[in-house]
């Protein structure tokens, strides 16, 4: 079943809204993984988390972004302390840097600055898909 619409209204017509700027609103990708396992445990439009060593991951998109411009933001956590995900670009790692539209290479470290595989890692991304 498809459903083609060009605007969303409210019953009385008040409010509306484009299709394409619900679309582009939208996460374009999303993904709750547990990079201590490593596994994904829900996602949109990921197709694989790629495990490098301790807080070292890559998480590879299946419809890969239009360019480098997306906007990803994270959450991550081990159940002792909060701890951080750093969104790497590619001039940290510049061997991500050709395929960074369709992969984005994260590192995650404890509250204390040290490298940890997160037990929570929830990672969105939004932008405009190829």
């Amino acid at each position: 079943m498809t459903l083609r619409v060009d605007r969303i209204e409210t019953v009385n017509g008040a409010v509306g809204v484009s299709s394409e700027a619900l679309g582009k609103a939208a996460h374009q990708a999303w993904c709750h993984s547990n990079n201590q396992m490593p596994i994904i445990n829900d996602s949109f439009n990921v197709s694989s988390q790629t495990d490098h060593g301790t807080g070292d991951f890559t998480y590879s998109f299946s419809t890969p972004f239009a360019s480098t411009y997306y906007i990803p933001s994270s959450y991550g956590g081990n159940g002792v302390d909060t701890g951080t995900l750093r969104i790497a670009t590619y001039e940290e790692n510049s061997s991500f840097a050709a395929d960074q539209h369709r992969t984005l290479w994260i590192a995650t470290s404890s509250g204390s600055g040290g490298a940890v595989d997160q037990v929570i890692a929830a990672i969105k991304w939004m932008g405009e898909l190829s």
